[in-house]
């Protein structure tokens, strides 16, 4: 099977993007929570990025917990 991501408008089908910007995703559902890497000094860096807010809010109406992800 094949399954765009939410918010992909170059694959998702009209009448489905359509429903979720009525939702308020107008963008693409996929985020990169954290990401880790040794620096040249040794050092461990690792960025974390909070949930966007229409991302938050969809996992929020879906019954998930977005602040265990």
């Amino acid at each position: 099977y094949k399954h765009a991501v939410l918010g992909d408008t170059k694959y998702q089908h009209d009448d489905s993007r359509d429903q979720w910007r009525q939702r308020g995703i107008n963008g693409l559902c996929l985020h990169s929570r954290s990401i880790g890497f040794q620096a040249a000094t040794g050092h461990q860096v690792t960025v974390v990025a909070p949930i966007p807010n229409p991302m938050h809010r969809f996992l929020v109406d879906a019954g998930c917990d977005p602040d265990i992800y």
